[in-house]
């Protein structure tokens, strides 16, 4: 018997902490609800459980972008919708005009509804918005470009691959156009064949669309479909530039001058002229020119010269036609004898060779449907304006202009109708994705549950046995303190 060492209520005691520990450990999982209340009640489980809320946190943001992405696609479909009733009014306006008992004051008034509507279009197109941005103006389009100034890229599909590539047009004296690969080859750089999966270039759709404006420039809108749906349409603006044609001027006694001494823009009328018949004359050292039958014919009136500083002389009209001369060419002009049965020859074919080309695969708008980088869904609003429709000039002024409205207005609709389609395919898919979400949020929570949440009945199993134990260390802790007591009785 000891009275220095109370070897019992040590031993009591520190069953009695441990008890106590216990105690407050399951104190704090009930009255928290968690299992894992610091990291040191399961440090592997408690990292995990820590990622899967952060995951957690984040799927409710995604879930409020995937839904506003929703609502963006929805005001951009409910736009094009109305653009696509004013294209089916003005279809009916067309088959109207169309018709031989229209007189010339009524195809006018249908041509200032027509007008209007168009406006109406290109309004809508300019001013769709969702939280300030435009959608329907091309800021959401893939962005493409090419090494030429005068075509561009207005868009392409979303099956056409994204990447460099190196590519020919050419544009013949019938309007038509054709599509080569390029002759030079440049690392980094796909084919024709590389861009629309095909075998030989002339197996692709090419639909051109010639409009000449107000000016008498031209503009050409040109589709290039692949087998594989793929798609590129460019825009080619040809009606102000010179181009090098193959302008052969002929003598009377058959010898030729070098090709490539004359370049002429879009509007100069393909053919074989006499050189005389141009009514060019030269004063010193200067050039003049009178109206003749055929500059009235390829230029209209009036006929414009202009002697440029470099020794060439360009010729242009009202009609926008353009032609430069060089100065070998106005050697023969000037001289009676060699101008007298020489021939100008003008075979209007153009090209557009060795292009690069760049579909850049950026643009569209990126909604954000993961919590990780890169977990995007990219929707291409296309762009819709009567311009990229076909619509940029409609004329219901006569039975002819009707006939060929009717044509482009079927192809606007066919171009909003798939626009729509591709609205409806962005509309499905990010519903599916926020029924995915929201069961893989509840798997989620889920599993978070399994791992941080208390169980109450388990718990409180724990709770009721640490609070008697903890009840019983205590009575017996006084019991061991009295024990020492005990050993006043042998020093009595």
């Amino acid at each position: 018997m000891k009275i220095n060492s109370n070897i019992t209520a040590y031993i009591t005691n520190n069953s009695y902490s441990q008890n106590e520990t216990r105690l407050a450990n399951s104190t704090a999982r009930l009255s928290s609800g968690f299992k894992l209340n610091k990291s040191g009640d399961d440090p592997a489980n408690f990292a995990i459980a820590s990622k899967m809320r952060s995951m957690i946190k984040g799927l409710e943001k995604v879930k409020t972008n995937t839904t506003t992405g929703v609502s963006v696609i929805q005001t951009a479909e409910a736009a094009m919708q109305e653009t696509q009733d004013m294209i089916q009014r003005m279809n009916e306006l067309s088959i109207k005009a169309s018709n031989g008992t229209m007189s010339s004051s009524d195809r006018a008034n249908v041509q200032d509804e027509v007008d209007q509507l168009l406006k109406e279009i290109n309004r809508i197109a300019e001013t769709t918005e969702f939280n300030g941005m435009k959608l329907l103006n091309g800021t959401f389009n893939d962005r493409g470009y090419t090494s030429n100034l005068d075509v561009s890229v207005m868009d392409y599909s979303d099956k056409t691959s994204s990447g460099k590539y190196l590519i020919s047009l050419s544009k013949d004296s019938d309007g038509n156009y054709s599509v080569s690969d390029s002759s030079i080859t440049k690392p980094g750089y796909g084919s024709v064949k590389d861009l629309f999966n095909t075998a030989d270039a002339s197996d692709l759709f090419i639909n051109v669309k010639h409009f000449i404006g107000d000016d008498g420039t031209g503009t050409d809108y040109v589709t290039i479909q692949g087998r594989n749906g793929s798609e590129v349409r460019f825009k080619s603006y040809t009606g102000d530039a010179l181009f090098n044609g193959t302008g052969t001027v002929s003598l009377a006694d058959g010898s030729t001058l070098a090709t490539g001494n004359v370049t002429y823009n879009d509007r100069f009328k393909p053919g074989t002229y006499f050189l005389e018949d141009f009514g060019i004359t030269k004063s010193g050292s200067t050039y003049n020119i009178s109206e003749t039958e055929l500059t009235k014919e390829i230029f209209g009136s009036p006929v414009d010269l202009v002697n440029n500083t470099d020794g060439t002389l360009t010729i242009s009209g009202a009609n926008g036609a353009k032609i430069n001369i060089d100065s070998s060419t106005l050697n023969v002009l000037s001289d009676p004898e060699l101008s007298s049965g020489a021939t100008l020859k003008i075979d209007g074919t153009m090209s557009f060779s060795d292009m690069e080309l760049d579909l850049t695969g950026r643009g569209s708008m990126r909604l954000q449907v993961g919590t990780e980088e890169g977990e995007v869904i990219s929707a291409s609003i296309p762009l819709m304006t009567t311009e990229a429709m076909g619509l940029a000039r409609v004329d219901m002024l006569t039975k002819e202009g009707a006939n060929k409205a009717i044509d482009q207005m079927n192809e606007a609709l066919a171009y909003v109708s798939s626009a729509r389609s591709r609205m409806g395919a962005y509309e499905n898919r990010l519903e599916n994705t926020e029924e995915y979400l929201n069961a893989y949020n509840e798997d989620i929570n889920t599993s978070l549950s399994r791992i941080q949440d208390t169980d109450m009945a388990e718990e409180m199993t724990e709770f009721t046995s640490m609070q008697i134990l903890t009840q019983a260390g205590i009575s017996m802790l006084a019991q061991a303190n009295e024990a020492p007591q005990q050993a006043l009785q042998l020093l009595q």
